[in-house]
């Protein structure tokens, strides 16, 4: 399994949106299985190709059915900032009145953050990719593979990541 997430950070103080493109195989093509994906709303998913159903979306969890032996899903979610450290935290300093973002990464609450396999017995690596303001530094413990302006007309960069390790 590979996986990959974006996460757009909009001007909104209490959400913002992730998309994720997972690849994984199914040893089992025909059965069902879910991701867990946290947050306000689904925007939009699709299971090779093909809507998917996110009518009975929870808040938690994105269910897909008939599964095939290789699939790629992706989910673009409404993801809400995190006022206890659970995700992707938003705080406005007072000083200095600019918004920082932070996470720790950690595994129990990454679903918070990006659609993903909460699962320990499956690991991927990660191609992460952040869209900032120019003016923010978008660090990680892990080396920056790239920065993109976004255009001439746009105050945005891309900042792509690249984790090597598999995680789960």
């Amino acid at each position: 399994m590979r996986e990959r997430s974006f996460y757009i950070v909009t001007t909104g103080e209490e959400t913002f949106l992730a998309t994720s493109t997972v690849h994984f195989s199914c040893n089992k093509p025909g059965y069902d299985t879910f991701i867990d994906a946290v947050g306000k709303r689904i925007i939009s998913a699709t299971l090779n190709g093909s809507p998917v159903d996110t009518s009975d979306f929870d808040g938690e969890t994105v269910y897909l059915k008939n599964l095939q032996g290789e699939n790629v899903l992706t989910i673009e979610i409404e993801a809400l900032y995190s006022k206890s450290g659970e995700g992707l935290q938003r705080s406005v300093d007072p000083v200095d009145n600019e918004v920082y973002l932070y996470s720790q990464g950690e595994t129990a609450f990454i679903r918070n953050m990006y659609p993903c396999f909460d699962q320990p017995d499956l690991k991927a690596t990660f191609n992460f990719s952040a869209i900032a303001p120019a003016h923010w530094q978008v660090i990680s413990n892990n080396p920056v593979k790239s920065t993109t302006s976004m255009g001439d007309t746009a105050p945005w960069v891309t900042t792509s990541i690249c984790l090597k390790l598999a995680l789960s």
